[in-house]
């Protein structure tokens, strides 16, 4: 809300003026508050991930694909900053000696987590519904599916962590 005030301020000033300069360094002032809040929230959030878990499983994700979308989901996938998530998790996981593996995220919020039946549904249903009783939010079924692809894959490619390998 204040980078927007400022932003609307400077854009009333007169182009090449001393206030108008001055309120493009408040602007970029406000920026770089944004930027480093955005940094350290990923450090707060991966450091809990890396000193509580010792495998963590991700959805191999194309932020590219992502954005471009609509506006307002641009934003929000933005904001978040995915690539600096995944980057400092990555080098924090093999530091300390943790395991990351990353799924393919393809109808990981289709298949029922308790029975693995597939359901065909639009993204508009947001509750999955499955005949062997199980109801549950499409996102948490998709997370539970992402986390036991995520140990079988682990499992199965007998990962090691970085700290071990030769």
């Amino acid at each position: 809300n204040k980078l927007r005030k400022f932003q609307a301020q400077r854009d009333k000033l007169e182009k090449n003026s001393k206030q108008r300069y001055s309120q493009t360094k408040k602007i970029q002032k406000t920026w770089k508050k944004i930027c480093n809040l955005r940094h350290n929230f990923n450090h707060e959030i991966t450091n809990f991930l890396v000193n509580n878990y010792d495998t963590i499983c991700l959805e191999k994700l194309s932020i590219k694909n992502l954005l471009g979308k609509t506006k307002n989901i641009n934003r929000t996938y933005s904001d978040v900053c995915w690539n600096q998530f995944i980057n400092i998790l990555t080098y924090k996981a093999a530091n300390a000696g943790k395991k990351l593996v990353f799924v393919n995220p393809a109808y990981t919020s289709q298949i029922c987590s308790n029975c693995g039946k597939t359901h065909k549904l639009k993204l508009s249903v947001r509750q999955l519904n499955c005949s062997c009783g199980s109801t549950q939010d499409r996102d948490h079924n998709a997370a539970r599916n992402i986390l036991k692809i995520g140990l079988n894959k682990h499992l199965r490619l007998g990962l090691q962590s970085p700290s071990t390998k030769s």
